[in-house]
């Protein structure tokens, strides 16, 4: 489920913030956000969180 997460972070993180017309991409080529400045497949902070609290919970395993 963490891998599912991450690439949904990873394409959802390009349209944040952003304007109607990078909405419009058709995924064939990479559109750079006019905003932020994040390479193609970067994750943002909602995954590191949520790797942080999975690493949490596997360690309070016995």
């Amino acid at each position: 489920m963490l891998l599912e997460l991450a690439i949904a972070d990873a394409y959802g993180a390009d349209f944040e913030y952003a304007e109607e017309t990078i909405a419009n991409n058709d995924l064939s080529r990479y559109v750079e956000h006019p905003r932020f400045r994040l390479n193609p497949g970067s994750y943002t902070d909602d995954t590191q969180m949520s790797i942080a609290i999975a690493e949490v919970i596997v360690s309070q395993v016995p």
